[in-house]
């Protein structure tokens, strides 16, 4: 309206471009009011992202109830469950569990924040597997209490492996650490971040 009133841009034009972006717009909240988002696949995805970023549970179970599968992947060769836990979108994911969502085997080592123990229980209930690398991502992140349930149903062996995983795990987060303080690298988690990480690792004992 501002072109055509104050720098001279013909109406049939305006009209044009306004009917363009209209239809460039993708919309799935309509279909979701409308119960209908099941039989649109492409904006089922869209909202399932949406989900996903916001955390939004509820999304997640009005999806399912509409029809929405979430046994395709996401993001990559990613599913949708590896995307939430990734994006410490935890009431998301366990509303895709309410909802049947499979489990990948290394879906705990999508952690990266102090998983819940009682989701990580969920996790290992539907498939995920148990073993020294996804205790020691529990512990790193912040929650012995979800690694100690990670070593109670992995069984015997799980300490040595523990260990083997403690060790390049925190050997990384300590090159990393050294790297940040010396000025040659970024990193997501900062020097304190990083820090805490190599302490949580050392401190645990199995």
């Amino acid at each position: 309206d501002e072109r055509v009133a104050d720098h001279g841009m013909p109406q049939a034009l305006a009209d044009k471009l306004a009917a363009f972006y209209r239809g460039a717009l993708v919309d799935w909240r309509a279909p979701l009011a409308a119960g209908t988002l099941g039989q649109a696949p492409r904006l089922a995805r869209l909202a399932l992202r949406h989900a996903l970023a916001h955390d939004d549970g509820a999304l997640v179970a009005q999806l399912a109830a509409q029809g929405v599968g979430f046994d395709q992947p996401l993001r990559g060769s990613a599913l949708a469950l590896d995307v939430a836990l990734a994006q410490h979108a935890h009431a998301a994911a366990r509303a895709l569990l309410r909802a049947g969502t499979p489990v990948s085997a290394d879906a705990i080592h999508r952690f990266d924040r102090e998983p819940p123990a009682d989701l990580v229980a969920q996790l290992l209930a539907r498939g995920a597997r148990a073993d020294g690398l996804g205790v020691a991502r529990c512990v790193a992140c912040g929650s012995p209490e979800a690694a100690r349930v990670i070593a109670a149903a992995a069984g015997d062996g799980i300490a040595a492996a523990y260990a083997e995983a403690r060790d390049a795990m925190a050997a990384r987060y300590e090159e990393d650490l050294r790297r940040v303080r010396a000025g040659k690298l970024g990193h997501y988690l900062g020097a304190d971040g990083l820090a805490e990480r190599v302490a949580n690792l050392r401190a645990f004992v199995l």
